[in-house]
């Protein structure tokens, strides 16, 4: 219906009657809906808190919608959900409601919670946004299921908070599982100066937590150090190795609070056989450094060997460094047979030793150009003349400039069919700046 049909026709309607036709068509359309709210908050400033609380109302009717077409599998909308619950915690932050709205909101909110929705845990953090005194959150918290370890994560917050340290701890130490939940406890006991129990919390969760250690060795080897008892502290260290309960952290801190050489070399060679497959070059090279010639020449071939199974790119870079480039070069060749290839796979192995064997890392570098190309795609025509660039630096920079014009003739000839990719190759300009020519020498 255009407008000015719509005019005449509305001329002399009354306007509560105007007001309940918007509301019902806005209802049965959320775009819809969305023009309205736009246009009241360009022309109902002056209202700015029943703004908002319809604004809320909205979002959160919007968040309910869609966690009940979730419940029944339908959550291709999931997404929505999480922007509604951040609108409304933004404009809960941002304006000052009366606590008579946003506690009914804060009710509905529960029931969702309460309801077990999977979406539970966002809710219920949106929920802590609706409170703002001591007395709200502690309103709030008291409602929330205490069986859920995720929900009352919210409730433990709220008491820690506010200062409710009988309801933190009891509700803390029904939820107790990793590392870090034993440590905050742990904390909270040492505080308050009760350090018998701070240590008997930490102590039991290094036999019994189920992950994220991490801080809870970081506090248990700061108090023992602090008190003087670093005989204990080796007996979580024992603890974390039977348990096999990340014991990379535990050997880091032992390194790192180690004083005589023999711990040193125990705690780094722990270390290293349990780092990570970024930072096993890191803690090689620790051990180097740690370790006296007579323990390095016994344990070489082993480090070796860690650092291989570990990181094999990584294991090959030594190599170089130690100068065993005839077996990275093997190496290498054998990798870039391989369809898959996960060894060099950025050149930054074949790019160190190409000045010394440069015809055969660009054989390799061919064979991979060759794979690249076997299909139509034009990210991998692009690569293959990245990696015809690399050919020919390589060649021209060892002098051999007869063998780049051979090698760049015959892809070229082997490819004539790939009209894409041979249009590429003929206008990036590095492969077709001009090659110096051989000297040739004439007879006086």
């Amino acid at each position: 219906m255009d407008k000015d049909t719509l005019d005449k026709l509305l001329k002399y309607t009354d306007r509560d009657e105007l007001v309940m036709l918007i509301s019902v068509l806005s209802s049965y359309s959320r775009s819809g809906e969305q023009w309205l709210m736009d246009w009241l908050e360009r022309n109902a400033a002056g209202n700015a808190v029943l703004l908002a609380e319809t604004k809320i109302l909205v979002q959160w009717d919007t968040a309910v919608d869609i966690i009940g077409d979730a419940e029944y599998g339908r959550n291709y909308r999931e997404n929505e959900i999480f922007v509604s619950l951040q609108i409304i915690a933004d404009i809960c932050s941002e304006t000052d409601l009366p606590w008579d709205f946003r506690r009914g909101v804060l009710m509905q909110m529960v029931q969702v919670i309460r309801e077990g929705s999977d979406y539970a845990d966002s809710v219920a953090e949106t929920a802590y946004a609706l409170c703002r005194t001591d007395e709200e959150k502690l309103y709030y918290a008291h409602m929330l299921p205490e069986n859920d370890p995720n929900i009352s994560k919210v409730a433990i917050q709220i008491y820690r908070e506010c200062g409710d340290e009988e309801n933190y701890l009891r509700l803390r130490t029904m939820h107790l599982q990793y590392g870090d939940e034993y440590a905050e406890i742990a904390e909270f006991y040492r505080s308050r100066g009760e350090y018998t129990k701070a240590a008997s919390v930490a102590e039991k969760g290094v036999r019994e937590c189920s992950g994220a250690a991490e801080k809870l060795y970081e506090w248990i080897a700061a108090f023992y150090m602090e008190r003087g008892e670093k005989e204990k502290l080796r007996a979580v260290y024992d603890t974390a190795v039977r348990r096999k309960n990340n014991v990379f952290a535990i050997a880091e801190i032992m390194y790192r609070y180690s004083s005589t050489y023999e711990e040193k070399r125990e705690y780094v060679m722990q270390a290293f056989r349990e780092c990570s497959f970024c930072d096993c070059r890191h803690w090689y090279d620790e051990c180097c450094k740690v370790l006296n010639e007579a323990d390095y020449k016994r344990r070489e071939e082993l480090l070796h060997d860690i650092l291989r199974n570990k990181n094999y790119d990584a294991y090959l870079e030594l190599r170089i460094e130690e100068g065993g480039t005839d077996e990275v070069l093997r190496a290498l060749q054998k990798a870039y047979r391989s369809v898959f290839r996960n060894t060099d796979r950025e050149h930054q192995l074949t790019a160190k030793i190409a000045d010394i064997y440069p015809e055969e890392v660009c054989d390799m570098y061919l064979s991979e150009c060759t794979r690249l190309c076997s299909t139509s795609n034009s990210k991998h025509y692009q690569w293959t003349v990245d990696i015809l660039c690399e050919i020919r630096d390589i060649l021209l920079r060892n002098n051999l400039d007869r063998k780049w014009q051979e090698v760049f003739s015959s892809f070229r000839v082997q490819n004539k069919r790939k009209t894409t990719l041979i249009k590429m190759i003929s206008t990036d300009k590095r492969l077709n700046e001009n090659v110096r020519k051989p000297v040739q020498q004439t007879m006086l």
